[in-house]
């Protein structure tokens, strides 16, 4: 800001010595001058204005980032159960949640007279680790080109907002653990099936624990459709020593900026359902309602927990014709 010229127009102005005090301090922002800015800034400025820049700076109170108690606000109320069927899980997945979700003033002026619009609200200074979060989901670049840019949007529009609001909200924090598929030969997942085709999963999310698997994803490049294929070849044969009273695996596909949610059903491996129409990171539109699902995945996979066994039976590193309910 041109302190000089602010203080000028303020100066020049009708206004009673107590609001030019006030504009002031709104327009100048004082409180974050250092001591030589403050000195420039008051330079020729009458007395009386000047005792009142005073006393209205003294009397500022510093707004205190509540980010986590927000963030654990919105990160409720917890499930009593999962729901039955699809639709009614994408109606969870896409709900606005019942605490208001800050975004930066930028973000938010971005939306224009989108609908969406309604779902969020500007950060008063309140929340600044928490909007700023949920305003990078909604800025990021889209990147168009091979499996690794869809990996890139799955991150930024989903994964790491969800890990993010989990290690912020303290007590409602459930160490879940995002994993990708890296191709070492440590991991927990069998490498190859027996016609030497990879069993694991693009990417899954765990328990706490590394061992209890809450959801998995596939990537592709450019179709859809081949990710969902890929559920097919490696989801495992329904095992209760691993999946539990389960009765549903939560599922997404994603390819360039499509994202879209599955549920694969006990006994059902072959059909995939979907809960929701594929594009949500496109558009601002998208772009909110995988934000949405990102928080309130939180939900539901602190469900899914419930119906796993606290001891999730671990298969052999190597791969298998068989595998019984693995990723």
């Amino acid at each position: 800001m041109d302190l000089s010229a602010c203080r000028q127009e303020i100066l020049l102005s009708n206004k009673t010595a107590s609001e030019k005090a006030e504009i002031f301090l709104l327009k100048s922002k004082v409180n974050d001058l250092s001591k030589d800015e403050w000195q420039k800034f008051i330079a020729a400025i009458p007395e009386d204005v000047e005792k009142g820049i005073g006393a209205l700076k003294s009397a500022v109170v510093s707004v205190e980032d509540t980010s986590e108690m927000q963030c654990e606000a919105m990160l409720q109320p917890a499930l009593p159960a999962l729901p039955l069927s699809a639709d009614q899980l994408a109606a969870i997945l896409f709900a606005r949640p019942v605490h208001a979700t800050p975004v930066q003033q930028d973000v938010f002026q971005s939306f224009g007279s989108s609908p969406v619009k309604q779902m969020f609200v500007v950060d008063d200074g309140s929340a600044v680790t928490l909007a700023r979060i949920l305003s990078n989901q909604l800025t990021f670049k889209l990147l168009f080109g091979g499996e690794a840019d869809t990996a890139y949007n799955v991150n930024s529009s989903l994964i790491m907002p969800f890990f993010h609001l989990d290690s912020l909200a303290n007590n409602s924090c459930q160490g879940f653990l995002p994993v990708r598929d890296k191709g070492d030969p440590d991991s927990t997942m069998p490498l190859l099936s027996g016609t030497s085709a990879s069993l694991r999963s693009d990417g899954v999310i765990r328990s706490m624990d590394g061992h209890r698997l809450l959801l998995k994803w596939e990537e592709e490049a450019d179709v859809l459709a081949a990710a969902v294929e890929d559920f097919k070849v490696k989801t495992a044969r329904w095992s209760k020593l691993y999946y539990g009273q389960l009765p549903y695996l939560l599922t997404f596909a994603a390819a360039k900026s499509h994202i879209q949610f599955y549920i694969i059903e006990r006994g059902n491996v072959a059909q995939p359902q979907d809960c929701w129409p594929k594009d949500l990171t496109g558009d601002m539109s998208g772009r909110a309602k995988a934000l949405l699902a990102a928080v309130n995945l939180h939900l539901i996979l602190r469900t899914v927990e419930k119906y796993l066994p606290q001891q999730a039976v671990l298969v052999r590193p190597q791969g298998a014709q068989s595998h019984q309910g693995l990723d």
